[in-house]
């Protein structure tokens, strides 16, 4: 299976095409323009939710956002089975292992492949991108692939993740 389009998302801040290009991805999503998101109890039910706060999680499954990352990357039983049922997809932020440092590193890394594999066996979609914050977080599309291996070693999910999971996401009123 041949996945040719590649995306990524990131946070909003100087990306033009030929960088974009430059990467390697057919496109990059900004949060806030392309993607709406919330990281309180409001928002928009077409776009991602991001916390650690369980409460806030359960707001953004009842109003149906279209995908959740949960930023520490902890298992909940009630929070997967509920994102199952409402057909929620789960994210996993690449630029947050690119981030950390040494054992902290190793930590982020242990946990998301957790998470991926419980996940996974509860068969939710899952989206993994850089969620990069500024350019030092920025990675092309092979580093992408080869950082999201340290949690999926399915090389093939992970492209059709960053292939066909990620489009969905866009708020097409906006792009």
């Amino acid at each position: 299976m041949l996945f040719l389009d590649l995306f990524d998302i990131t946070y909003d801040f100087n990306i033009d095409k030929e960088f974009t290009s430059r990467l390697g991805f057919k496109d990059i999503f900004i949060l806030g323009k392309d993607i709406k998101f919330s990281k309180e109890k409001k928002g928009y039910a077409l776009g991602i939710g991001i916390s650690r706060d369980t409460k806030t999680l359960e707001y953004f499954i009842q109003n149906k956002f279209s995908a959740i990352l949960i930023e520490d990357y902890i298992i909940n039983k009630k929070i997967i089975a509920d994102m199952k049922e409402k057909n929620i997809m789960l994210c996993f932020s690449i630029g947050s292992i690119i981030s950390a440092y040494g054992l902290e590193r190793s930590k982020l890394i242990y946990k998301m492949s957790k998470l991926f594999d419980y996940a996974r066996s509860k068969r939710i979609n899952i989206c993994f991108a850089s969620f990069a914050k500024d350019e030092k977080q920025m990675v092309s599309k092979l580093q992408l692939i080869a950082l999201a291996k340290l949690i999926c070693s399915d090389e093939q999910y992970i492209k059709y993740s960053l292939s066909e999971n990620l489009p969905m996401l866009v708020d097409t009123n906006e792009k």
